[in-house]
């Protein structure tokens, strides 16, 4: 994606966001989940900040209101396992740093906010990122 497309999307986030507190406010939220309304939001614009053989950070962005946030929760795996939804790692920044990964290998990432009152968003899609290999020695 390039920089407008991620312009546009942030900007439309931001409409969509406005017009969920004006139905709140305004009681035309009724058929609205209880999540929606409290306005706990999926992270989105999940991106790779850094890699190497062995370590990642990941970064999103998120409008979750401060009032109503509690933490992140995401888990990854190597692209070529399945997805472990019980081994939940949490932070309460936007953004984490993966270790001990193994070199030239992909991996998928999932996160997802938790506000208060036990309301949990959906995980964003599977993020996929590589770690880097060494290739210094290749031509030795």
């Amino acid at each position: 994606m390039n920089a407008s497309a991620d312009i546009l999307l942030v900007l439309g986030r931001k409409i969509l966001l406005c017009f969920a507190i004006l139905f709140v406010q305004f009681g035309l939220a009724s058929k609205i989940s209880k999540a929606e309304s409290s306005a706990c939001i999926t992270p989105f614009n999940v991106k790779l900040d850094y890699q190497s053989q062995d370590t990642a950070i990941i970064s999103w962005t998120d409008f979750t209101s401060p009032e109503d946030f509690v933490e992140y929760q995401y888990t990854y795996h190597p692209a070529d396992e399945n997805v472990d939804y019980e081994a939940l790692s949490t932070s309460e920044n936007k953004s984490v740093t993966l270790v001990n990964l193994q070199p030239g290998r992909s991996y998928y990432f999932y996160v997802r906010t938790v506000c208060d009152d036990d309301l949990v968003t959906n995980f964003t899609s599977g993020f996929i990122f590589h770690t880097t290999i060494d290739n210094s020695q290749a031509c030795d």
